[in-house]
């Protein structure tokens, strides 16, 4: 699972925003494996998801992405 969560971590850094069928398809995995990668992935924090049109979709929380910039967190 740390290689899925490292692959949705670099495709959604590259991509901003992605709704789950396309992250099914970029990983070739099953909905419930990455359902329940993100699922964890936004219990920690990491990630987080919103609605828009009926879709849910999914980026990463501010705070990941410039903590891997290798700048300081922000409180």
């Amino acid at each position: 699972m740390d290689d899925m969560r490292e692959r949705v971590i670099s495709l959604l850094k590259e991509r901003g925003v992605l709704h789950i069928r396309q992250l099914i398809k970029e990983l070739n995995s099953s909905y419930t494996q990455v359902k329940r990668v993100l699922d964890q992935m936004i219990s920690e924090g990491v990630v987080e998801s919103f609605s828009h049109g009926g879709y849910t979709f999914y980026r990463l929380v501010r705070k990941v992405k410039e903590d891997e910039k290798g700048e300081p967190p922000t409180s």
